[in-house]
């Protein structure tokens, strides 16, 4: 799970990266769902064109003082859960260089 937002550089950068392990590791069972915490107004739709983003997104406006970011302790942007098969949160605030060592773990 990656909580995003159109106006987060980082997220932007991490993309590419993000969506190569997606494509690599895909067949294996990883899957990626976006929460973009943009506020109301924001590209949200245009941004996943232009980046030709493919996972699912969840939307809930209101920025880090949305639901989601609250229920989740997000304060800073990108933020990536690592979930298991089985469900648990296996790490939080995950960089693409721990994504690129854990996935394949993981997937075992």
């Amino acid at each position: 799970m990656i909580f995003w937002a159109t106006w987060c550089e980082p997220c932007t950068r991490d993309l590419p990266q993000i969506q190569a392990l997606h494509k690599q590791y895909q067949r294996n069972g990883f899957e990626v769902v976006g929460v973009n915490l943009d506020m109301a107004g924001a590209p949200i739709q245009e941004y996943i064109d232009n980046y030709k983003v493919t996972w699912p997104q969840v939307h809930e406006e209101g920025g880090l003082e949305s639901r989601p970011a609250t229920d989740f302790g997000i304060i800073s942007l990108p933020t990536m859960v690592l979930i298991d098969k089985t469900g648990v949160v296996k790490s939080v605030s995950t960089s693409v260089d721990d994504l690129k060592e854990q996935i394949p773990e993981l997937l075992k």
